[in-house]
């Protein structure tokens, strides 16, 4: 699993893996070491990691640490938020190229 506790960390994330990796999906919880739903979380989300190895990237983003996320997660208000990132060379035929990461804009609803 990855963990994003750094700047290096998210652009390791957002400009290699996720658009150029192996990896048709990635799953990405964005927490706080603060939040008492996170900490529940934190135990299943190392086991989806652990069962997903081979067919996902999983990754979890410290909140606390970064709290400034990418522009393609949007406006997040409340952990834990889960995101789905599909690359786009995985994405759908028709899905927009260039810079989408399968995560809809706030204008997608």
């Amino acid at each position: 699993m990855l963990h994003i506790a750094t700047e290096q960390a998210a652009a390791r994330l957002f400009q290699a893996e996720v658009p150029d990796g192996p990896r048709p999906l990635w799953l990405l919880n964005v927490c706080r070491t603060s939040c008492g739903f996170c900490q529940r979380l934190a135990p299943t989300w190392e086991l989806l990691a652990e069962r997903l190895a081979r067919l996902a990237g999983v990754a979890y983003w410290d909140a606390d640490s970064l709290p400034e996320l990418p522009p393609e997660l949007g406006d997040v208000r409340a952990t834990p938020a889960v995101f789905a990132l599909v690359p786009p060379a995985a994405a759908a035929p028709n899905a927009a190229a260039g810079g989408d990461l399968g995560v809809p804009s706030s204008a997608d609803g």
